[in-house]
């Protein structure tokens, strides 16, 4: 009795058919576009004694795809996935948790169909993903402290990135085509927090703190720059909110914080960035 655990199948197929009538093509274009995926996953719960538990995951997956269209693509990725976790919990006497993780994801490769980009840009891999993590929840100071507090650790193998390229038409004019693609490998590590103070006022206090750190390896992008070791797009180094909220009246309540970002790139394609800016909602 001291273990629980929860398994199943999980199964999809979907079909699209796609008819676009568009003024400027030489006739409607057409597509069909298939997906199958068949997983099983199971995960269990083990109570080792009154203070420690072990929690373990797994999930096996079999992905196929098929895509063809009047322009005479036709794409078939198939791939077999393996994901799961390892946590080692521990409960204090005052029900606070910290815990200690292992887990790997992945996300499925795919293809572009967009522009005429060069046959080696159409498909992109799957992406896996470790991560080590490290935490707490709980309360303190007398239980008026909300907390939860992670470290985590991520090694990315064929990281998915939206990127971008221009062609030159016979006529002159330029395409511009996004596409997805993938990079050699990425790290990213960083720190999380957020805190609640609970208090019998009509008065609550809130914030969170995330830091970043985050880089490409062994990564050329599609103009030929070595990007191997910079940061990797849309991850500031830093956000952050902190507010509070005030109950005028039982079903009426004032809240009020700021939020704050970091500067981050826009794109592996370009060194276009965003201004660091913060937000004051009311």
């Amino acid at each position: 009795s001291r273990t629980s655990w929860v398994a199943g199948i999980y199964s999809l197929h979907q079909d699209v058919d796609l008819e676009r009538v568009y003024t400027w093509l030489p006739g409607p274009f057409s597509s069909n576009h298939a997906v199958k995926r068949l997983a099983l996953y199971a995960d269990t719960n083990t109570q080792l004694n009154a203070s420690w538990s072990l929690d373990a995951g797994l999930r096996s997956e079999r992905f196929e795809a098929d895509y063809r269209d009047s322009d005479a693509l036709n794409f078939e990725p198939s791939d077999t996935l393996y994901g799961g976790k390892l946590a080692l919990n521990y409960h204090t006497a005052n029900s606070n948790l910290l815990y200690g993780s292992i887990s790997r994801g992945y996300k499925t490769g795919g293809f572009n169909t967009d522009g005429s980009l060069d046959t080696d840009l159409r498909e992109f891999g799957t992406e896996v993903l470790w991560n080590l993590e490290a935490g707490f929840k709980g309360l303190l100071f007398r239980e008026h402290l909300q907390t939860r507090a992670a470290l985590f650790w991520m090694e990315r193998e064929d990281v998915q990135i939206s990127s971008s390229t221009l062609r030159l038409r016979s006529n002159g004019s330029t395409e511009f085509i996004d596409y997805i693609g993938n990079a050699a490998g990425g790290r990213n590590r960083g720190l999380e927090l957020e805190a609640r103070l609970l208090t019998d006022t009509v008065v609550q206090l809130y914030g969170a703190l995330g830091l970043l750190d985050t880089e490409y390896q062994d990564f050329m992008n599609s103009a030929g720059d070595n990007l191997d070791g910079r940061e990797q797009a849309h991850a500031p180094r830093y956000q952050f909110t902190v507010g509070g909220s005030w109950e005028l009246a039982p079903t009426l309540v004032l809240d009020m914080n700021v939020q704050g970002r970091d500067s981050f790139y826009f794109s592996d394609s370009h060194s276009g960035q965003s201004d660091a800016y913060a937000l004051l909602n009311a």
